[in-house]
């Protein structure tokens, strides 16, 4: 999430797609002050001659129909490659924020891949927000399970514009063998320091007789009774969090919110 100093930069992956109309509409909804907007618009090729260095790099162009920044505290550019999105997006390590649409379309689904963004989601070169809505973010439910992946989800988070005046929910699943405490006080001491209107905890402590603890329900759940228009998570959890036994918790929330996502991954940042 490095970026040296300079302005913040937000990649933008454009397919085209309905998904990425939407995405798009989520940065428009939100201030972006002194940021630079990367629009990233990736050809696929299949077949015929492999792209020229020179076309799989992103290049600055004009399409015919650009995206349209509404604001004016931001700085847009438009890129293109012909080239595989995941390569072109999963090199973006420099961005503070890749945004992208929940689904693509074509070119993956046709090789069975799955979309870009499920791919993203493995292992996110930098931050990465999933807009599932075009909503402004108001309401912030932040995971904390004691990981370094879910503390810089977190700290990604609190240095958004949006956290200013976001209404924000911390919530720890309890156990006795994970150290969240710490977390949960510097994540809170965050989002004040960023001037949310206010910061709520959450503990939910599982019945150790329990066998199964379904915290992907526990998430869903909560972000639906309290309106989230953002969840925040580390891609890789630990202890309790790892109990859904079908992938990763932050997959299986991804899967089924409704609202946008926001994850990360230590190891790549």
């Amino acid at each position: 999430m490095a970026n040296n100093g300079e302005a913040p930069v937000l990649v933008f992956g454009d397919d085209g797609s309905q998904g990425a109309d939407v995405a798009w509409l989520w940065v428009n909804e939100q201030s972006w002050p002194g940021w630079r907007l990367e629009v990233v618009a990736v050809e696929p090729f299949v077949g015929g001659p492999v792209p020229s260095q020179e076309e799989a790099t992103p290049h600055e162009w004009t399409p015919e129909s650009p995206r349209e920044y509404f604001a004016a505290d931001a700085e847009v550019v438009h890129l293109t490659a012909r080239a595989d999105p995941r390569a072109v997006l999963g090199k973006r390590d420099d961005a503070t924020l890749i945004v992208v649409g929940p689904r693509g379309r074509g070119f993956f689904k046709a090789l069975r891949l799955g979309s870009v963004a499920e791919w993203l989601l493995q292992c996110p070169p930098a931050p990465l927000l999933l807009a599932r809505s075009g909503r402004p973010v108001k309401r912030i439910l932040v995971c904390i399970d004691g990981s370094a992946h879910a503390w810089l989800a977190a700290r990604t988070c609190a240095a958004m514009p949006f956290a200013k005046g976001a209404d924000v929910v911390v919530l720890t699943v309890g156990s006795s063998s994970v150290p969240v405490p710490h977390d949960v006080a510097r994540t809170v001491e965050l989002f004040e320091a960023a001037g949310a209107e206010s910061v709520d905890v959450i503990e939910i402590m599982p019945d150790p007789l329990q066998l199964f603890f379904n915290v992907r329900d526990v998430v869903l759940d909560l972000a639906k009774d309290r309106e989230a228009d953002l969840i925040v998570m580390g891609t890789r959890g630990q202890s309790t969090w790892q109990s859904l036994r079908i992938g990763s918790t932050a997959s299986a929330v991804t899967r089924y919110a409704r609202a946008s996502m926001l994850l990360a991954n230590a190891g790549t940042n």
